[in-house]
């Protein structure tokens, strides 16, 4: 999905006359995207359990609520990121970013470890604990704020709670020059976005059903895009 020809898409929500989009809003995305003289039009979309590749596919979805997305505040994820990397290398198969982390269930999952090593997995998981909880103030303080031009989001997933993530180190599986757009659980850099105004002059809130250009938060120029075929 992610290319360097941006598209424009539209946000679609409930009552959009004379509506800006604000944190915590529920949104459907939607592209005109022309592609090799043919024109791609849908709804982002993905099931998110089965399959967490993205796509747009054309005409009306068979279940709408694949296509529904939450504008959120951008989250930290620092502490959550470097306990999960700890884990990696002592349990198998845990993702603590984003996932509530409860201290009493980990504790007993590292009975076999050190006590000077459980006590320094204790410690960043207090942290990585209270940087969700943070991160819940963040949320609940921006909900109905006007989201502006050049801010950085994400974009939860309503049916799954998973967020919309670029992996740039690997390619979509129908255009090998485009890195992959999928769903997942935690909220990484790869899981920020910056909306940015589809037309010259534009700025400030942006209008739902106004174009818009959507770029990854960490690279400069690298917009979702529909792939070629």
């Amino acid at each position: 999905f992610f290319g360097d020809q941006p598209p424009k898409f539209a946000m679609r929500g409930e009552d959009t006359k004379e509506r800006f989009a604000r944190y915590g809003d529920i949104v459907a995305i939607y592209t005109d995207e022309k592609i090799s003289e043919n024109f791609r039009m849908g709804f982002v979309t993905s099931d998110g359990i089965i399959d967490v590749n993205v796509w747009v596919k054309d005409g009306q979805p068979h279940d709408f609520t694949d296509c529904l997305f939450r504008i959120c505040v951008k989250q930290s994820s620092t502490a959550q990121q470097f306990l999960s990397k700890t884990l990696d290398k002592i349990l198998d198969d845990r993702d603590f970013c984003g996932a509530s982390i409860d201290l009493k269930d980990l504790a007993g999952q590292l009975t076999h470890l050190s006590a000077e090593d459980i006590q320094v997995v204790m410690s960043l998981a207090q942290e990585a604990q209270a940087e969700q909880q943070q991160n819940e103030i963040d949320e609940k303080r921006s909900r109905g704020k006007m989201v502006d031009f050049g801010q950085t989001v994400q974009l939860q997933h309503v049916k799954t709670g998973k967020f919309l993530a670029e992996r740039e180190k690997k390619m979509s599986d129908s255009d090998s020059i485009s890195s992959k757009v999928i769903l997942q659980p935690s909220i990484g850099s790869e899981a920020l976005f910056v909306f940015e105004p589809g037309f010259q002059g534009s700025s400030g809130g942006i209008p739902f059903g106004d174009a818009v250009l959507i770029r990854c938060g960490k690279a400069e120029g690298q917009h979702i895009q529909c792939s070629k075929s």
